[in-house]
């Protein structure tokens, strides 16, 4: 199983961190009078959290990007992660429809990288 890679620092700014509750978890279905009728979908349901790195070396960002494209086969494969929040090691994907990566240049050999990932049940 593909870790996060060790040389890329695993600290996201707070601020940028957004975890949203369980994906699709719900069916629901109309009744001809009142209140249409909800159930859980499944006991364990994806969340999606959006991450932004802290700032990033030019070499760490090239690690990233060759993390993702040689050992995630480009984002196909899931991967183990502290979860940020938690701190506990969790499985993680990349969310499929969503843009993969954007790296962002911040100032001199500074870099982050934004991205959404799926956390596994």
């Amino acid at each position: 199983m593909p870790t996060w890679p060790a040389t890329v620092p695993c600290r996201f700014r707070v601020p940028s961190l957004t975890e949203t509750g369980p994906i699709g978890n719900l069916i629901e279905t109309p009744t001809s009078a009142g209140p249409s009728k909800k159930r859980r979908r499944f006991t364990a349901a994806i969340r999606q959290i959006e991450f932004t790195t802290g700032q990033l070396t030019l070499a760490q960002a090239d690690t990233f990007e060759a993390w993702f494209e040689n050992d995630l086969a480009d984002g196909a494969l899931s991967f183990d992660m502290k979860h940020p929040r938690t701190r506990d090691l969790r499985r993680w994907q990349f969310s499929v429809g969503a843009q993969k990566y954007a790296i962002a240049h911040l100032s001199g050999s500074l870099y982050s990288i934004s991205f959404t990932l799926d956390l596994l049940p």
